[in-house]
């Protein structure tokens, strides 16, 4: 049995081993609203005027310039061939509460890959990696600053998934995109150039976020990744000689 095929092995049995570690956390700066205060404030009108087209999974508030913020999380389920409950799309929509009328500050919406070409094979779910999440002031500007992560599912799990670093810095949208491989070559990282003109804080706050998920064997980014973001790079990949 050659080293390749270990190798390869051992990370399908890491990545795959630890799957219940991104179960629903939360995150620092945030309090998790109870399904009773969902449903009172989140009526059928209200989703319909916000435009939340999924069914809610949980929603957390906090503060941002002494206003309050919820956070909305929401996925559409489907049932595989299994019969287990998988997610083919998630949305994400962030609200302020302005004299009791609810106003949305900002939407997300992302859906896992149903179709096959060149590049990307289909996968089976996504969800949300509430446990990286981050709601809070990193910068000591006031405005609360929003790290999200979710991740896929390929047909070997988390190993040939795809996991997204989504930044949102004074409204504005920042994306680390990672492709999971359980071979060198197909790992591949895409930082937006934005990235790095955001404030060194919230910069460190996302790298750590990555070397956690390295950390909880939820992830493996390229060899040198670390090195090729304090280059600045935007593409990063494994090289061979």
């Amino acid at each position: 049995m050659s080293n390749a095929f270990l190798s390869y092995f051992f990370t399908l049995l890491l990545l795959n081993s630890n799957l219940a570690t991104t179960a629903q956390t939360v995150p620092e700066g945030s309090t998790l609203l109870k399904k009773e205060e969902v449903t009172s404030l989140f009526i059928d009108s209200i989703k319909k005027e916000l435009r939340i087209t999924y069914p809610i999974h949980c929603v957390y508030s906090y503060k941002s310039k002494n206003k309050l913020h919820y956070m909305v999380l929401a996925e559409k389920a489907y049932k595989s061939d299994e019969k287990e409950s998988k997610f083919d799309s998630i949305q994400i929509v962030d609200v302020i509460d302005v004299n009791n009328q609810l106003i949305k500050n900002i939407s997300l919406i992302d859906y896992k890959i149903s179709h096959t070409n060149d590049a990307l094979q289909p996968e089976f779910s996504i969800w949300f990696w509430t446990r990286y999440f981050n709601i809070s002031d990193l910068d000591g500007d006031g405005m609360t600053d929003i790290i999200m992560v979710y991740g896929t599912t390929g047909s070997e799990g988390k190993s040939d998934g795809r996991i997204k670093i989504v930044i949102y810095y004074k409204n504005k949208k920042y994306v680390i995109s990672h492709k999971n491989s359980g071979q060198d070559y197909d790992r591949k990282t895409y930082v937006q150039i934005g990235f790095y003109n955001l404030p060194k804080k919230i910069q460190l706050k996302a790298t750590s976020i990555m070397k956690k998920i390295m950390q909880d064997n939820n992830g493996i980014f390229p060899a040198g990744w670390e090195n090729g973001m304090r280059l600045k790079k935007t593409f990063l990949y494994e090289k061979f000689d």
